[in-house]
């Protein structure tokens, strides 16, 4: 559970950097480079985090049919 909520918590650390870049400003703060690199973290932040979801998931489904 512990590191579900690390993930989830680095996501939404990471959303303020994405209303930074996307604000339509025309001196934006984040080269492309950057922006890439926060993009590519969160969606890894998201996939750990659907995965870990999943495996509890199984975990509870399995435990709660063999009782």
């Amino acid at each position: 559970l512990y590191t579900f909520l690390e993930t989830v918590l680095d996501c939404l650390a990471l959303v303020p950097s994405f209303i930074r870049f996307f604000a339509g400003s025309n001196n934006h703060s984040l080269s492309p480079g950057g922006f890439a690199v926060i993009f590519l973290a969160s969606s890894m932040f998201m996939y750990s985090a659907s995965t870990i979801l999943s495996g509890y998931y199984t975990y509870l489904l399995l435990h709660s049919h063999n009782c």
